[in-house]
């Protein structure tokens, strides 16, 4: 039987906030609907599109887009493996959508327990330069 003891860490950068009793209160209350009502089928459909639209995009940026899939392809090249696996990204997205929805049907139930009023959340502050 095992015995893990699992932790919830949150980070969260802000700035400009005097009160940082505003930033826990802003947290907690944030989890707190989360453990009422999970996540929302449409949030995470729309975060989905959101990685969807980037990979198929393929925006390097100013970086040379050619440079940027040989690099990809070196990561299993270098290993005598086929160096044009990691460029074909449309299989794991869709196994990524399927353990999404997943996700989604397990957050229901598992939010309220793992947010429960026996959870422990402990706040650490600092100053970000």
């Amino acid at each position: 039987m095992c015995h893990y003891q699992t932790a919830v860490t949150v980070a969260v950068g802000v700035h400009d906030i005097v009160a940082s009793a505003q930033v826990e209160d802003l947290v907690l209350s944030e989890l707190e609907k989360l453990k009422n009502g999970g996540f929302s089928s449409t949030a995470v459909e729309a975060a989905l599109n959101s990685i969807e639209f980037d990979l198929r995009e393929n925006n390097t940026g100013s970086f040379p887009r050619g440079l940027s899939l040989m690099l990809r392809s070196m990561s299993s090249w270098i290993y005598d493996k086929d160096p044009f696996q990691p460029l074909q990204w449309t299989d794991s997205l869709e196994h990524f959508k399927v353990l999404s929805c997943l996700f989604l049907v397990l957050s229901r139930f598992c939010f309220p327990f793992c947010l429960s009023h026996h959870a422990g959340f402990s706040f650490s502050y600092g100053l970000a330069h």
